[in-house]
């Protein structure tokens, strides 16, 4: 029978100066040549171990010699214990960098000890640190296997989960630390940061909010709260929780960051500026900084600027698809074509899920004609986010152009039923009726447009066609000095 005992922190060899470890050959001869009895032969041994430690390894075959030697529960036990406070001293001792070597110890500790959910941990934690997170959350969960009722161990597997993008598993691990400690703040903040990842803006308001009520002094939870509010565009929320971040910690960048982009999004975008230089002047590698005055110097239509902020963000960060897609745009404005292209491949490159650089790319290819290019790219954009109908429309207007009109009214007839009030797809639906022939029905679509913006000048002309070809020439005439009319209002003084 193997005896299997709870491994306390690591305490040291306990060696006595004067004498070594035990051999098991030493601990079998105190057993069987003692003169006082089993039992207190027994007893003595267990002195020994503790005093001295042991030099082999306990295994099934060395516990059977111990046993037929006369070795009872007690002494097992206090070889096991020695073994594992030895070999996780060994592993404290290997430094934080050689995780290796930690870890071949603690695995050591738990050939001694294979039920001890404290070492699962402790090895749980060198894996997480270099990556393997795999490792780490099969150690987690054997010692939560071991003992549901250890907190750590959720809140630690908790996070590993959140790595590796298992945010589900990651709140359910949070939550159950919650329940057997609910009085440990951080285990509120990581499940919230969680939320946050996973959309839950009001679960992470109320567990930010839990955290600040035990740590009111913690900046990073003010700053973190704010980043909510600003999710769930409360903007004036959003800025108070900034400033008091800034209040209790002055230089810290990302909450000037999120203040100016609160002012941002409230059009404010001096105070907006202000803070992003702030944030630059205590962080000059702060891409997340570069990235959004940029965005504001994009607003503003100061392409060249925004482009060189760009640069700066896309230089001091991991590469990322966001800033080449923005940057892309910003090259696309100043009508540099082929860097915007460059732009939006890279965003690709780096993230095959991201809509916005097959969007823009396809709608760049229709701007140059390049039909093929376009409906391929138009058409992933469409297939990555199915609900968006400016790729619809803009696919639509590539088969209007090749004139494929079965598939342009495919696309237009999905504009209409996404986006009702897009005046602009009901004229181009209006103009695929009106080149197949049906000028009924393009009379409707163009009507409807007409409706939605009287300024049409298009749909006008367009309609007044249509009511040529069915014979009514007076509708039609009255159409075309509408559309005179705006085009002379429209030209320039």
């Amino acid at each position: 029978m193997l005896v299997l005992v709870f491994c306390l922190t690591a305490v040291g060899f306990g060696q006595n100066s004067n004498s070594g470890a035990m051999s098991i050959e030493e601990l079998i001869s105190s057993l069987t040549e003692s003169k006082l009895g089993l039992a207190t032969a027994n007893r003595i041994a267990v002195k020994r171990v503790e005093d001295r430690g042991v030099e082999f390894n306990i295994d099934a075959v060395s516990e059977e010699r111990l046993r037929q030697a006369g070795a009872n529960d007690d002494l097992i036990k206090a070889v096991r214990v020695k073994l594992c406070d030895m070999y996780s001293e060994r592993a404290d001792k290997c430094g934080e960098n050689a995780s290796q070597c930690r870890i071949e110890n603690y695995s050591l500790a738990l050939l001694a000890h294979p039920n001890d959910e404290d070492i699962f941990i402790r090895r749980a934690a060198v894996y997480s640190d270099i990556s393997k997170l795999d490792d780490a959350l099969r150690d987690l969960t054997e010692a939560i296997r071991l003992n549901p009722k250890i907190a750590t161990a959720f809140y630690n597997r908790g996070i590993v989960n959140a790595e590796k993008g298992n945010l589900d598993a990651s709140i359910r691990d949070y939550s159950a630390a919650i329940t057997l400690d609910p009085k440990e703040p951080d285990y509120f903040f990581n499940r919230a940061n969680v939320y946050f990842d996973r959309g839950d803006y009001d679960e992470s308001l109320k567990d930010y909010s839990s955290y600040i009520a035990s740590k009111p002094a913690d900046a990073s939870a003010y700053e973190n709260r704010g980043d909510v509010y600003l999710a769930k565009s409360m903007f004036d929320l959003a800025i108070k929780d900034f400033n008091k971040a800034i209040s209790l910690d002055a230089k810290r960048a990302n909450a000037y960051v999120g203040r100016g982009r609160a002012y941002a999004e409230k059009k404010q975008y001096i105070p907006a500026l202000r803070d992003f230089e702030k944030a630059i002047s205590i962080d000059n590698k702060n891409a997340y900084a570069y990235h959004n005055r940029a965005l504001i110097y994009f607003v503003q239509q100061d392409y060249s600027r925004a482009i060189m902020d760009y640069d700066k963000s896309i230089a001091n960060r991991v590469p990322q698809s966001g800033p080449y897609l923005d940057r892309g745009r910003a090259y696309e404005a100043k009508n540099e074509v082929d860097k915007a292209l460059s732009d939006y491949s890279k965003a690709i490159d780096l993230d095959g899920t991201n809509y916005g650089g097959y969007y823009y790319r396809g709608s760049l290819y229709l701007e140059r004609k390049n039909y093929e290019r376009a409906i391929v790219d138009l058409s992933k954009a469409i297939e990555l986010e199915p609900s968006d109908p400016d790729s619809y429309f803009q696919r639509g207007s590539a088969y209007i152009d090749i004139e494929d009109y079965a598939a342009a009214l495919q696309d237009y007839n999905k504009v209409i039923e996404l986006s009702p009030k897009n005046e602009t797809g009901w004229a181009n639906r209006g103009l695929i009726y009106l080149r197949t022939g049906e000028y009924q029905k393009s009379i409707l679509d163009t009507s409807e447009a007409i409706r939605l913006d009287p300024s049409n000048v298009t749909a006008l002309e367009n309609r007044a066609i249509a009511y040529k070809e069915i014979g009514e020439t007076a509708k039609a005439d009255a159409d075309l000095k509408k559309a005179a009319a705006l085009k002379s209002k429209a030209k320039p003084a």
